[in-house]
C-alpha cells in the first residue's frame, strides 16, 4: 500500500539545478511515477549534477532531466516546463495534470528569494 502511495503521487520539483535534479533522481528512483519539472535555465557547465555528455550544453535543464530519467524507466510521466516559475504562471505550473491530480508534494530547489516566495505562496495556500 506504502508504494502504491509512492508510486501514484505528482510530485513538482521548481529548479532543477543540482538539488533539484537529485531529488528528482531520488524520487523517480524511489517509484514516483509523475513528475514535473520546472526551470528556465539552461545547461551552462559539462560537470552539471554529472549527466556531461555532448549536445546538452546550452539545453534547457528540464528537458535535459527529463530525457535522461526517461532512459531509466521509460513510459512514466515526465512533464517538462521550460520557464521560471512566478507567480503569474503558478496556477499553470503547479496545477493539475491533463486528468485532474492535483500536485501531491511541491519541492521548491531554486536558488531565488522570490521564486521561493511564490512558491510557499501559491502552495500554502491549497
Amino acid at each position: 500500500q506504502g508504494q502504491q502511495r509512492v508510486s501514484s503521487a505528482f510530485v513538482v520539483i521548481v529548479g532543477v539545478g543540482t538539488t533539484g535534479s537529485a531529488a528528482a533522481t531520488m524520487l523517480f528512483r524511489a517509484g514516483v511515477e509523475r513528475l514535473r519539472l520546472v526551470d528556465g535555465a539552461c545547461v551552462r557547465s559539462t560537470g552539471w549534477q554529472s549527466m556531461s555528455s555532448k549536445g546538452i550544453l546550452g539545453a534547457p535543464k528540464a528537458l535535459v532531466l527529463r530525457r535522461a530519467l526517461a532512459a531509466i524507466r521509460p513510459g512514466c510521466e515526465i512533464d517538462a516546463v521550460t520557464e521560471n516559475f512566478t507567480a503569474g504562471s503558478a496556477a499553470e505550473i503547479l496545477g493539475p495534470t491533463s486528468d485532474g491530480h492535483s500536485p501531491d508534494l511541491v519541492l521548491d530547489c531554486t536558488g531565488r528569494p522570490r521564486s521561493r516566495a511564490d512558491v510557499i505562496t501559491y502552495a500554502g495556500a491549497r
